[in-house]
């Protein structure tokens, strides 16, 4: 059974973009978890609650799906441990973004996949860094 993951970010796309994309491939609305990180009281990774739910409750053969990569975890190495966890309890994670499933016989290209989820997160903070600074009109 597939279970849907949304972490909304200040940068990211909104729930209403991730749900839409989620519920069209397949994931069951009662299957959808979310964690708001734009709140003030987001302390860091372990403050992913619904991402730790899902963790503890998947099953053999079941997956995670996500919009992209950048929002299944905060970092290179959060996301990793995350998908370490998933996989060895013989369940897989899912990128709508990419088309691929990382179920723990592809550890290269998982690899690959959270270096490239956190440069996007990078890029993202960037952006929003680079639009601030453009409506103070400060100069890089």
């Amino acid at each position: 059974m597939d279970r849907g993951y949304i972490r909304l970010t200040k940068n990211g796309p909104t729930e209403a973009e991730q749900e839409a994309k989620l519920l069209a491939a397949g994931v069951a609305p009662e299957h959808l978890y979310l964690d708001d990180t734009t709140k003030p009281s987001y302390t860091g990774p372990d403050d992913l609650k619904a991402r730790e739910t899902i963790v503890k409750d998947i099953r053999p053969g079941s997956r995670i799906v996500v919009t992209s990569g950048d929002r299944f975890g905060v970092s290179m190495q959060d996301i990793m441990i995350v998908l370490g966890t998933v996989t060895l309890k013989g369940a897989a994670v899912h990128d709508l973004s990419t088309g691929e499933t990382f179920d723990g016989t592809n550890v290269g290209m998982a690899v690959q996949w959270a270096v490239k989820s956190e440069a996007g997160q990078k890029r993202g903070r960037m952006s929003k860094a680079r639009q601030a600074l453009l409506g103070r009109k400060v100069k890089r």
